[in-house]
């Protein structure tokens, strides 16, 4: 899959101007923040709240959404939507996340 279906780089040149060293630092601010979601998400497995893992998939959801990380915030939004979130659907959230937001930071 192409850079273009991880991230939308024309709405990131929208909100930065263009200027590419503002979308760099924008994007590793990104990729900080998702990956401490991400870990929450991910330690939270064992014995998730449902609560809880809606509110951090829509903080992730609008976070991604903001930059045009296309393909995480589909997994995020998917998450956010789940009708159960049990420690077995949590794992797959969860590695369905890591996963994109590891081709997020291969854009790096």
């Amino acid at each position: 899959m192409s850079d273009e279906h991880v991230l939308d780089r024309g709405r990131l040149d929208a909100i930065t101007s263009g200027l590419a060293g503002l979308a760099g630092e924008l994007l590793e601010m990104l990729i900080d923040e998702a990956s401490g979601i991400a870990a929450q998400i991910r330690s939270a497995a064992p014995a998730p709240d449902g609560a809880t893992m809606r509110e951090l998939a829509h903080r992730l959801n609008g976070l991604a959404g903001n930059v045009g990380a296309k393909r995480l915030q589909r997994a995020a939004e998917d998450l956010e939507r789940a009708d159960v979130v049990d420690a077995g659907t949590l794992r797959i959230y969860s590695a369905r996340l890591e996963r994109e937001l590891a081709a997020l930071i291969a854009l790096r």
